[in-house]
């Protein structure tokens, strides 16, 4: 028993290697349109929140330049590979369970009727299933796709709104002109750096020549969210409080700014 589990497992594993070999350039093409679509939904998204037009000062490189300055690169990478992943599985999975269910009909062996109806309903609909793959597959990926796109979007807003109300870290940027003090960076391309102007509450975009310097004068601050309920929460409050308390004093000291943490 434990052989002929072991042997369905190995074909399961070939037919997996077999199929991506066959389709890997359909595969990786579409792994690389889903990964540049996330990419350009979070980051065009991210810069509307701001009032700017991304593609005004940057081109389809520049998202994932941007994506990677955001820190979402491997994790956007992770999520492409599983709706690659995700739809060879099943495929895999439905044409096994059709197989077992014809080798279930041509060797038939003695069993309880209880468990004849399990196995009946388990296989039944195995053919069915492997004939409706393609579109069960496009279901499973586009309701991914639209799921994800929305996290996403939420994600965009709320990383805008935190350097809006002052929950980010400050630069010192000193230009050919000038020395500027206590800005946001919000993101950058192969020719600009975009920053968040907290007394004009404004954005701007640097042109790259122009800069001479960029130094982080207040480290990015804590997070201005609950801590996760398990453990010791009390604690774990306490901790976070200390810390955005301490950033508190550095943004005021530093930069004559306060900001209002949430209250939980």
């Amino acid at each position: 028993m434990v052989a002929n589990f072991l042997q369905k497992c190995v074909s399961a594993i070939k037919r997996t290697m077999f199929f991506y070999q066959n389709h890997s350039i359909a595969l990786s093409t579409f792994s690389v349109l889903v990964f540049t679509s996330f990419c350009y939904f979070i980051v065009t998204s991210y810069f509307n929140n701001f009032g700017l037009d991304f593609f005004i000062f940057g081109g389809v490189s520049d998202l994932y330049q941007v994506a990677l300055y955001q820190g979402l690169v491997i994790e956007l990478i992770l999520i492409s590979q599983l709706f690659i992943i995700i739809p060879i599985v099943l495929y895999v999975s439905f044409k096994t369970l059709g197989e077992l269910e014809v080798s279930s009909k041509n060797k038939p062996v003695k069993i309880s009727k209880h468990f004849d109806v399990i196995r009946q309903k388990l296989f039944a609909n195995a053919t069915t299933l492997l004939e409706m793959w393609p579109l069960l597959m496009a279901a499973i990926v586009l309701l991914g796709l639209f799921s994800y796109t929305a996290f996403l979007l939420s994600l965009s807003k709320y990383s805008a709104e935190d350097v809006k109300n002052g929950f980010s870290a400050r630069y010192s940027i000193e230009t050919n002109k000038k020395l500027i003090p206590c800005l946001s960076v919000i993101g950058a391309t192969s020719s600009y750096v975009f920053i968040w102007d907290d007394k004009t509450k404004m954005p701007s975009a640097l042109p790259k020549p122009e800069i001479k310097t960029i130094n982080l004068v207040v480290p990015p601050p804590p997070s201005n969210r609950a801590p996760s309920p398990n453990g010791n929460y009390k604690k774990k409050v306490e901790l976070q409080r200390e810390l955005q308390e301490k950033w508190s004093s550095k943004l005021e000291e530093t930069c004559h700014k306060s900001v209002k943490w949430h209250e939980w």
